[in-house]
């Protein structure tokens, strides 16, 4: 079954009058290509609204005329041109990257990445977007592109984590200037900043502690 997407690459490889855009807008740069009399523009003059991804928007020679026109050109095409997102799924080295930055000490690895074929754009994995998933966590991105555009991505990843479910983890409870520490059973996994559950086997008590790093949590007392 043929997708949109595919689709578009189809017609794009096919045909030489097809234009591959980058951003939200056609620019002139874009149509130059094509016809040249608009290489008299300056190449980042916007002359429409680029398609969606998926989506494939045609200009007849008619309406390049009628644009060259309103643009002072003086142009007769004799066809007409069509425009489409080059798209592609992003790269696990690219992906990687825009892991680390926000999880830059942590050691990833990337388990399965998601093969949508999505915009050139800034790709991005916010902390948010992590989901436990026992061994595996589910980790939802994003590919960001033109003026407030965006398509989601994904990837399964194994991440070393901070503090790790029944593993042994020094308490460190801070009140004014006074510190306490003793040593708990963590209850959750977690990344540094993030809250875990830990338990106390000298009393049994649960409470709720901050990851500070490696087998580490703290407490504070409600202010």
């Amino acid at each position: 079954m043929t997708t949109p997407l595919l689709s578009l690459l189809l017609l794009v490889a096919a045909d030489p009058a097809c234009v591959a855009v980058e951003g939200a807008h056609i620019l002139a740069r874009d149509v130059a290509g094509v016809e040249a009399a608009f290489a008299a523009l300056p190449p980042e003059e916007r002359l429409g609204f680029a398609p969606a991804p998926g989506a494939v928007r045609h200009w007849t020679a008619a309406e390049l005329t009628r644009l060259a026109r309103r643009h002072g050109i003086e142009a007769t095409p004799s066809r007409g041109v069509c425009f489409g997102y080059t798209a592609a799924p992003p790269g696990e080295e690219e992906v990687m990257a825009a892991m680390r930055e926000s999880l830059p000490d942590a050691q990833i690895e990337i388990v399965e990445l998601s093969r949508y074929k999505a915009p050139r754009g800034r790709i991005e994995f916010p902390r948010r977007g992590l989901t436990a998933a026992g061994d595996v966590w589910m980790w939802r991105g994003t590919v960001r592109y033109g003026e407030r555009r965006s398509v989601p991505v994904w990837a399964r990843v194994k991440i070393a984590l901070d503090v790790a479910k029944g593993e042994t983890v020094e308490v460190v409870v801070s009140s004014g200037a006074a510190r306490l520490k003793f040593d708990a059973v963590a209850e959750t996994s977690g990344l540094s900043g993030a809250d875990v559950i830990v338990k106390n086997p000298a009393n049994g008590r649960r409470f709720r502690a901050r990851v500070e790093g490696k087998r580490k949590v703290a407490v504070w007392p409600a202010s």
